[in-house]
């Protein structure tokens, strides 16, 4: 009988691609480092960092804009309207709609008088208004713009907020600069008209 032969040795050797690195090894499918975060977690967090970024922009923009002189005085011209007795308050959306309709009922008994009265008193303080600031217009226009602001040095303090609202709310522990990230990946897949991060 004759002996079965061994088959020869065979030299192992790695196919190598353009680049000169090997196809053997190397990042495959599931190696590599984990993500941290979902790109739906990295959307919740970076969505509540513009929302209180923009909040921010325009509660600082409403308190600059009141605190102006003439604006001041306005409010204490409108105060026998705007003080006007109001209906019980309440939640939801028909208690909303009797305080609406109380509201005009109320101002519906304010004699045309005293409305006028108002109305000629506002137009004093914004002509008045008008001559210090040296405008050419005829009149202030009664509806404005209210020019929106970048608020310095609040970033840091917002991503605080974001890292304790996810800590609290959804268990999502997360440092300031992944929430940075965060931040910056929703600007890019959800940018807004109005832009005062590149500013």
């Amino acid at each position: 009988m004759a002996k079965r032969k061994a088959p020869a040795p065979t030299r192992r050797t790695t196919r190598k691609t353009g680049s000169g690195k090997s196809t053997r090894g190397g990042a495959g499918r599931g190696q590599g480092r984990k993500p941290v975060l979902t790109y739906m977690e990295m959307i919740l967090l970076g969505g509540a960092c513009e929302d209180l970024w923009l909040r921010l922009i325009k509660r600082k923009a409403l308190t600059e804009y009141r605190d102006q002189p003439h604006v001041r005085d306005i409010r204490q011209e409108r105060a026998p309207i705007r003080d006007a007795p109001r209906a019980s308050e309440g939640k939801g959306i028909l208690a909303y709609a009797r305080r609406v309709a109380a509201r005009r009922q109320e101002r519906a008994r304010i004699p045309q008088a005293v409305i006028d009265d108002i109305s000629e008193g506002i137009d004093d303080i914004l002509d008045h208004a008008r001559r210090a600031a040296g405008q050419a217009t005829p009149k202030f226009k009664r509806s404005v713009n209210i020019p929106l602001k970048r608020p310095k040095g609040e970033r840091d303090r917002i991503r605080r907020v974001v890292v304790r609202w996810a800590r609290c709310a959804h268990r999502i522990v997360v440092s300031p600069r992944r929430v940075a990230d965060c931040w910056e990946q929703y600007r890019k897949d959800f940018p807004t008209d109005v832009d005062f991060h590149t500013k």
